[in-house]
């Protein structure tokens, strides 16, 4: 090879090393422009690349700040670890029927629950209507429910549901003859006269995240307490057991409830990016916990962010939002198909929380238009 030859060689070589370093640098560079306009809020971050694991961007990433919703990511991979995608909860009614049109049940009606986080007033009046269309027509004794029977909005303990359950009846035009109370097991040779299969885990954390509904996030956490036989004092000290069992690092992990309504709870930029890995390379529900994001530009909480920018569709994240807080975590991808994880959390700030989603948004922007 001439030595002219061998230069322009090694001039390409070394043309293309630094476009490579530059590259990195300059997103480096990108986001900490962006992070330097958040002067008036705690701001906490970081940016991994899940295909080389790398870290592309880290602010204070161990600090525990208030992640509002973005408390549903940890819901909702603890749901989906703990009992599967495809995991439905049951429900059904026993008791011994005499058959025929306006049939009696002979003793008491019993409901047998499964910690259904989808269990409500409406659902129980579905199951009454059940027993009607059945041909029954009365109840000769109590009505009492046994088991972790649900935490949706009605009461979770098994003796107010049961009282929820006797009022249901009464409005079909079920009478029953005595009152309502709790029970251990369902009687042995009782009956089973109707029942309900919830939506599978998969349909009730996409139902919540993609809105970031409160009331279902808090349920579903409610369900894997009980679920767990979860302490009193602490129960969901739980959750941060069952993450640093699987290799996540929980120091100042702090939970209260399932949905990130609670200002006591606490999480780091650190640990969330490791659970969307996790979530993402280890688990059999990577893809069901992903589709239940909200996705830029189209859907859910992100359907009016990111629209004609290179972030659209190509972000799929949860956001979270309280007074002085403002959170967006989850996944991008760069323009050459890299999945990037992201966790983007600001505190402590008492302006519009518009100035720091349009300071997320751009830090997307900048993370999906990379290429390498």
């Amino acid at each position: 090879m001439n030595t002219r030859k061998a230069a322009l060689i090694a001039a390409l070589l070394a043309a293309l090393s630094s476009a490579w370093g530059d590259s990195i640098a300059d997103l480096r560079q990108a986001v900490t422009s962006c992070f330097a306009k958040a002067s008036d809020a705690i701001a906490a971050a970081e940016v991994y690349s899940i295909s080389t694991g790398e870290v592309l961007y880290s602010r204070d990433c161990h600090r525990p700040l208030i992640p509002a919703s973005n408390t549903k990511l940890v819901t909702s991979a603890t749901a989906l670890e703990m009992l599967g995608a495809d995991y439905r909860f049951h429900t059904a009614v026993y008791g011994n029927m005499e058959t025929g049109i306006g049939g009696t049940v002979d003793g008491d009606l019993i409901l047998r629950g499964d910690a259904d986080p989808g269990l409500s007033n409406a659902y129980l009046a579905t199951l009454a209507n059940q027993l009607w269309k059945a041909g029954i027509r009365r109840v000769s004794g109590k009505v009492l429910a046994t088991g972790p029977v649900g935490s949706g909005d009605v009461n979770f303990t098994a003796a107010q549901t049961a009282e929820a359950f006797y009022k249901r009846l009464g409005e079909v035009g079920i009478l029953v003859g005595g009152d309502w109370g709790a029970i251990k097991t369902v009687p042995h040779g009782a009956l089973k006269l109707v029942g309900h299969e919830s939506r599978p885990i998969k349909e009730t954390i996409r139902l919540m995240n993609k809105p970031s509904d409160n009331q279902i996030a808090n349920s579903l956490m409610r369900t894997l307490i009980v679920k767990v036989g979860a302490q009193k004092e602490r129960p969901l000290s739980f959750v941060a057991h069952f993450w640093q069992q699987r290799g996540l690092d929980v120091t100042g992990v702090c939970l209260y409830d399932g949905s990130g309504l609670s200002r006591g709870n606490r999480v780091t930029p650190a640990f969330l990016i490791g659970l969307l890995e996790y979530m993402h390379d280890e688990s059999a529900h990577a893809e069901a916990f992903a589709a239940s994001l909200p996705i830029a530009g189209c859907d859910g909480t992100l359907a009016h962010r990111m629209r004609d920018t290179c972030a659209e569709s190509n972000v799929q994240a949860k956001t979270g939002w309280l007074t002085g807080v403002c959170c967006l975590s989850g996944y991008a991808e760069t323009r050459d198909g890299e999945p990037l994880a992201f966790s983007l959390m600001f505190n402590g700030f008492d302006c519009d929380a518009n100035v720091f989603r349009r300071l997320q948004d751009q830090v997307c922007v900048k993370l999906t238009g990379f290429k390498r």
